[in-house]
Order: structure tokens, then sequence, then C-alpha cells
């Protein structure tokens, strides 16, 4: 058990009799409503004080979470970019060989134009029928065959 002894100095003692007078309390009560009071306080400082450790420790928590998504984004839009590159290359690559091996079809057909229309022209005049007045020495294009039903 606790032993009651309060050493108070005299003036504060006075002070806190004036106190009690004009609160309308006793000095017993006065003292005793300040010691509850300060302990209170003292009770309520110490939670304050938990929690604003527990709050700098999910602040410190939260910090190192979004450092972490922000690094994990700048690599993935690092990723993205390198991606972008290596698609436009890819493409750049694709659309050359589509020129070079258009080109290609075109020097073909060409060469095959080239070889055909002679005889083409050959054939043309060894005809054995006599063109009609007003009619060219070109040979008429073929009639496209009709389609089947």
């Amino acid at each position: 058990m606790l032993r009651k002894s309060f050493d108070i100095p005299e003036a504060e003692l006075a002070r806190a009799k004036r106190a009690a007078d004009r609160a309308n309390l006793s000095l017993n009560e006065y003292l005793r409503r300040a010691v509850v009071a300060r302990n209170d306080g003292h009770d309520h400082a110490s939670a304050m004080t938990e929690l604003a450790t527990d709050m700098r420790r999910q602040l410190d928590d939260f910090r190192s979470e979004s450092a972490q998504s922000m690094a994990a984004l700048l690599t993935t839009a690092k990723r993205l970019g390198e991606l972008h590159q290596l698609m436009h290359a890819d493409h750049q690559q694709l659309r050359q060989h589509l020129e070079a091996n258009t080109a290609e079809q075109l020097a073909h057909m060409k060469t095959f134009l080239m070889d055909a229309l002679p005889m083409a022209l050959a054939m043309g005049t060894e005809r054995t029928s006599t063109p009609s007045p007003g009619a060219t020495d070109w040979p008429q294009p073929r009639q496209a065959p009709k389609a089947r039903g």
C-alpha cells in the first residue's frame, strides 16, 4: 500500500487552497483531482507518444512501399520503351523485307513480260485471217474465261 505523504511547498499549498476555494472544493478534493488530471495527462501523453511512434512506423512503411512501387513502375516503363524500340525495329525490318520482295517480284514480272511480249507479237503477225478495215495491227486482248455456274 502506498504511504500518503506529500511534500508541497507552502507557497504552492497556499495557491492550491485559493484555487480550491474558487472552485468551491475542499483542498483534499482539489489536490486529488489535480493528481488524477496530471496522471491522466501522463497517460494521454504516453498514448499519444505510442500513437505517434506507430504513425511514424506506418509512414516509413508507406514510404518504403511507395519507393518500391515507383522503382517497379520505372523498370516497367523502361522495359516498355525497350519493347517499343524492338517492335519499331522489327517493323522497319519487315517493311524493308516486303519492299525488297515486292521489287524482286516486279522485276520477275517485268522479265517475264519482256520475254513473253515478243513471242506474243510474233504470234500476232502470223495470223492468217485478214483484218477488217480500220483495225490495227495490234493483237486483240484475250477474253477472260467465263465463270462456270
